[in-house]
This record gives structure tokens, C-alpha cells and sequence, in this order.
């Protein structure tokens, strides 16, 4: 408390406003975490597997069980997307998280609903190349998914659970949320897009070198609900079922053969 000089009544000391930090800044916070979020996906694996593997649970097969080390690598990468996104929404939105995360009222719903219908043209042609050109499914999610029948029923529950709904929610939140809210101040729609989207198809490089080629239509939808919805909860809703459908439609194909 100050005393005001013309008449002498107390008055609040002015409270220095936070500086909007410049986009190389943002982005290098951004690839920081997306680090941070590799070092502990690998740590939280090891981790994992080491203690299914002595508690007997990895059934003895190797000294690290993969699917335990892939199950807690997968769990602890999200953990730390999640976590990256709770702190840097809070400085974007100025002490709102809610206004950092684009965590609003989604606009244009019937937009959600065709981009849907395209992700469903997508994955059943991605799908149907995959088989006909002979390839599998690579990378740490393919190798779960094809073991997915070797898991009890507590394990296919969790991996459902990363895959459907871990995955969609901790990606959009970091790459198309707090990151996509900041930039756009500076920015205009397109670069936002270019830039978000680059970070997110390179985060999916660990899948292997290849899955980013195949995501690249995933990414055109997700940056298209997030700006013409003007929320993070039309991208999360559509990645959801863009993961749902594929892990569905995989599962049944791994049924047919």
C-alpha cells in the first residue's frame, strides 16, 4: 500500500504486467519439453519394465519385458506433455488456464462432424494401403497393438486407454492448445498451423521415421477443427475418434487373419 499525494488515501502499488514472450521463445519452450517429455518417457519405461520384470509379471521372456518398457514409456511421455501444458497454460493465459488452452465453447460443431467423416476416409485408406502393400504398422505402437492379444485384461484396458483418449488429450493440449494460443498472437492461422503441426508429425518421429508421412492428413484435420471451431475441444474430440477408429478397425483386422 502507497499514500495517493493529492489526498492522501491509501492506493494500491502498481503490479508489473508479465511481458508476452516472442515466438523463438515459445517454440523453444515447446521443443524443452517435448525433450524433457523423450527423457522421461525413456526413464519411466525402464522403470516399468525393471519392476514387471522382477515382480515376475514379464514372464521371464528377456531381462526387460517390451511391452512393459513401451506400456510405461508411452504412459510417462503423456505425463509430461500433460504436466508441460498445465504450467505453460497458466503464463499464457495470464493466470487462466482455460483462456491459455483455447479452452472454450466450440464454434461450428457441424464442422467437427465432416472432418470426422474424412478422418474415416483416411484411416480406412491408410489401412487398406498398409495391407496391400504388405507393411505392418511399426514403431512402439504397432508392436503393442500387435501383442495386444498377449495382455490380460487390466493391461488392453490401460493401452485402450493411452492410445484413445491419453494420447489425443495430452498432444492437443501441448501442440494445439497452450503453444497454439501463444502464437497466435503473433502469428496469423496458416503459420500457426505450419509450425504446430511440424512440432506434433516430429514428436511422432519415436513411432518411427515413416509415421509422420502417414499423420500428415491427421494434422491438416486437427489444425482445421482447432481454428475454425476456435477451441482445443474440437481438436481433442476429433483426435479421440481419429485414434478410436483406428485402434478399432486394427483390432479387427488383427481378428481376420
Amino acid at each position: 500500500m502507497t499514500q495517493s499525494a493529492a489526498d492522501g488515501l491509501p492506493t494500491q502499488a502498481a503490479t508489473p504486467t508479465r511481458r508476452p514472450e516472442q515466438p523463438w521463445k515459445l517454440i523453444a519452450w515447446a521443443l524443452v519439453w517435448l525433450l524433457a517429455a523423450v527423457l522421461g518417457s525413456l526413464v519411466g519405461g525402464m522403470l516399468t519394465g525393471l519392476a514387471m520384470t522382477f515382480s515376475g509379471a514379464g514372464g521371464g521372456r528377456a531381462p526387460i519385458d517390451d511391452r512393459s518398457f513401451l506400456m510405461g514409456s508411452t504412459a510417462s511421455l503423456q505425463l509430461v506433455l500433460l504436466w508441460a501444458s498445465w504450467r505453460r497454460a497458466r503464463i499464457v493465459g495470464g493466470g487462466s488456464r482455460c483462456a491459455g488452452l483455447g479452452w472454450i465453447a466450440v464454434r461450428r460443431r457441424w464442422l467437427v462432424v465432416v472432418l470426422a467423416v474424412a478422418l474415416v476416409l483416411n484411416v480406412v485408406g491408410l489401412l487398406v494401403l498398409l495391407r496391400y502393400v504388405g507393411a505392418e504398422l511399426r514403431g512402439s505402437t504397432g508392436v503393442l497393438l500387435h501383442r495386444f492379444t498377449e495382455m490380460n485384461a487390466s493391461t488392453q484396458a490401460a493401452l485402450v486407454f493411452l492410445l484413445v483418449c491419453g494420447a489425443p488429450v495430452t498432444e492437443e493440449l501441448f501442440f494445439r492448445g497452450w503453444l497454439w494460443t501463444s502464437l497466435r498472437r503473433y502469428w496469423g492461422p496458416v503459420p500457426v498451423m505450419v509450425c504446430t503441426s511440424l512440432l506434433w508429425l516430429c514428436a511422432h518421429l519415436l513411432d518411427g521415421p515413416a509415421r509422420p508421412i502417414f499423420l500428415i492428413p491427421g494434422a491438416i484435420a486437427l489444425s482445421l477443427a482447432r481454428h475454425y471451431c476456435g477451441s482445443v475441444r474440437a481438436s481433442i474430440v476429433l483426435h479421440v475418434f481419429n485414434n478410436l477408429l483406428a485402434v478399432s478397425l486394427f483390432a479387427l483386422a488383427m481378428q481376420a487373419q
